[in-house]
């Protein structure tokens, strides 16, 4: 008996110690002991949850191949190219360094299986074959990885191969390889789910490539796909430059608090282990997935503040929210209002907005902004006359430049 209590008791501590170390602080704020660099932020509202020095620049590891892949959309999207495609292997392609599908020379394969064996288990043959397919050479592909960069707003993020892959190694041992920073990444990652959502989830929420030809049958690299249902993506990366990286996305469905689906996006940087790398992101998504719920801080319609018009008070109004305004917050959280108002003329009214409205975090950090209306709907008759009175003598005394007159004091 006193041997089946001392072995319960092992087993019993043995559990707590494999739990992530957040929750045994799961009411304080969250921080993350594995990252160098990290960033998580929702999809739809872009609020940042939580950062970690993520303007830091680092290697990009494999990571890169999401660009790779989205420029092999981009080229199916404009008709340059299709998932059907038949590409014969060149020498070229082939690399054995890292990981690979076994591509050899004179093979043919589809383009979209190419796709999955880069995304799925991190394939750099495939990535080569990908890029010369698109581009016609490997020197013309990562010119436009870069221009692609700089139209997504990825100022800190330079390639220099299609892979991730050490560039070139100096004598000295150092190497060059393609350089982002976790902010970047994350900016990558929503483009991707703003043009491309179903055709990246479905290769990048795959949890096994097999090619039974070839003898392949391996997990994806993507360690949260197994033990998180909601998470479909996106990309692991490691080299020992870079860390052990992940760039990573979990759906969150409506419900369990939550008045709306949303979707949450990670990236993590520079972590140790692939242990690590693995306890950042799980304890990020469950930490924030348990504390912070997507709601609607106001309904479409909805009386967000009153304001003076003119500066009277006699004149005061309603205004209001046009549409739903989704946000992201943490348990029984609260917000400042910062409120900028327009000039509007009468004619307007029910046309333009009389404000921008920011919402703050207690740290003043912008959580969202949005227009609000004046309530003319809702305005009783005698206010809506004084209203236009009111607006037609602030016409005569004091248009602007461009005729316009303050409808609000500011």
């Amino acid at each position: 008996m006193i041997k089946l209590f001392k072995k319960a008791a092992i087993l019993s501590m043995s559990a707590l110690l494999l739990l992530p170390s957040f929750t045994l602080a799961a009411d304080t704020r969250y921080s993350d002991g594995y990252s160098k660099y990290a960033i998580v932020a929702d999809y739809d509202t872009g609020r940042v949850l939580y950062a970690k020095d993520p303007e830091k620049k680092s290697a990009m590891a494999s990571m890169s191949k999401i660009m790779t892949l989205l420029l092999a959309f981009d080229a199916i999207k404009a008709k340059k190219a299709s998932p059907n495609d038949i590409i014969t292997i060149q020498e070229g392609d082939v690399s054995r360094e890292g990981t690979n599908i076994k591509l050899v020379p004179g093979e043919k394969i589809t383009l979209e299986e190419l796709m999955k064996g880069m995304m799925i288990v991190s394939a750099n043959d495939a990535a080569l074959a990908i890029s010369r397919h698109i581009a016609g050479d490997y020197k013309k592909f990562v010119e436009d990885m870069n221009s692609k960069a700089k139209e997504i707003g990825m100022k800190d993020t330079i390639f220099y191969n299609p892979n991730g892959l050490p560039y070139k190694i100096s004598e000295d041992g150092t190497s060059t390889e393609n350089t982002t920073t976790a902010n970047d990444v994350l900016k990558l990652s929503k483009w991707m789910y703003q043009y491309y959502p179903k055709e990246t989830v479905a290769i990048t929420s795959q949890k096994k490539y097999v090619d039974k030809k070839k003898g392949i049958d391996e997990e994806s690299t993507n360690p949260l796909l197994p033990i998180l249902p909601n998470v479909d993506g996106i990309k692991t990366g490691y080299t020992t430059k870079a860390g052990y990286c992940l760039a990573y996305s979990m759906k969150i469905p409506k419900g369990n608090g939550n008045e709306s689906t949303n979707r949450l996006l990670g990236v993590t940087m520079g972590s140790g282990s692939k242990e690590a790398r693995k306890d950042a992101a799980y304890s990020a998504l469950t930490f924030i997935d348990k504390h912070y719920k997507t709601k609607f801080e106001y309904k479409k319609d909805q009386k967000v503040l009153s304001a003076n018009l003119n500066g009277k008070d006699k004149l005061n109004s309603d205004l209001i929210a046009k549409d739903n305004i989704k946000v992201v917050k943490r348990d029984n959280e609260k917000f400042d209002h910062k409120v900028s108002y327009n000039k509007l003329s009468i004619r307007d009214i029910n046309k333009k907005p009389a404000a921008k409205v920011t919402l703050l975090d207690k740290n003043k950090n912008k959580v969202t902004e949005f227009p609000v209306f004046v309530d003319t709907a809702n305005m009783k008759g005698f206010s809506k006359f004084k209203l236009w009175i009111s607006a037609l003598g602030a016409s005569i005394k004091s248009p602007d430049s461009k005729g316009n007159y303050p409808i609000f004091t500011l």
